[in-house]
């Protein structure tokens, strides 16, 4: 269906809550340090020093959205990631329920960041932060490992971060025949630590600062079960 009607122009959102581009702000150094192309995903809250990073569709509207507090409290959320409903009820105050209802049909979709690119017609990567879907061509980023992605689609790879949670993750998933990153093998046969956390933002940050070569990404998907060993063995 055409949801063009109720998605947020990001013009419109700027102005609302009086965001500036990233270029010549305060943060645009943070993200040129992340190796990330500043373009309209992002924008900066100066006043509260948070970084937008916004779910957009090719024509510049907004479907959803994640915050990213860059001088939280300890004890507070770092990130905090919004459906198209909670943009307007939360973020925009607005009070019209017709309006909000019917952005509620899209928030099932509203934190796949990347959704309005793909082409289902390839492999689609999935991942778990927006900002390591964008150094992917057709990825899409889920905002949580908990989220799941909302369509019955075979040729689908997982590439969660090397953590606790994301190992676990992507454990199951091997298990049950998925195909997923081995970030072990792929750690391991490039003499890179594994006793840290990583994830493809950060590995292309330490590449890029320590000149390492490294072998293709593209060889280290698997779904065999005894690649399993990688993964428990960390």
């Amino acid at each position: 269906n055409d949801i063009s009607d109720i998605l947020i122009k990001r013009a419109d959102f700027m102005n609302a809550l009086g965001l500036q581009e990233v270029w010549g702000s305060k943060i645009q150094r943070y993200i040129q340090k992340r190796n990330q192309r500043i373009d309209s995903r992002f924008a900066w809250d100066g006043k509260k020093e948070r970084l937008f990073l916004f779910n957009l569709t090719p024509d510049d509207k907004i479907m959803g959205l994640q915050v990213r507090n860059m001088n939280s409290i300890k004890g507070s959320s770092k990130y905090l990631t919004y459906k198209l409903s909670g943009i307007y009820e939360k973020l925009l105050n607005w009070k019209d329920v017709e309006l909000i209802e019917k952005a509620r049909t899209i928030d099932p979709i509203s934190h796949v960041f990347g959704i309005g690119f793909l082409d289902f017609g390839q492999s689609i990567t999935i991942f778990e932060g927006p900002m390591d879907s964008w150094m992917w061509p057709n990825s899409a980023g889920l905002c949580s490992i908990e989220n799941k992605f909302p369509f019955e689609f075979e040729d689908l790879r997982y590439w969660y971060d090397w953590d606790k949670a994301g190992i676990e993750k992507s454990v199951d998933l091997l298990a049950k025949g998925f195909t997923v990153f081995n970030w072990g093998k792929f750690l391991e046969e490039n003499n890179i630590t594994k006793n840290r956390k990583w994830d493809l933002n950060d590995l292309v940050v330490h590449l890029r600062t320590t000149g390492k070569k490294i072998k293709r990404f593209d060889n280290y998907f698997t779904n065999e079960a005894l690649d399993l060993r990688y993964f428990i063995d960390k």
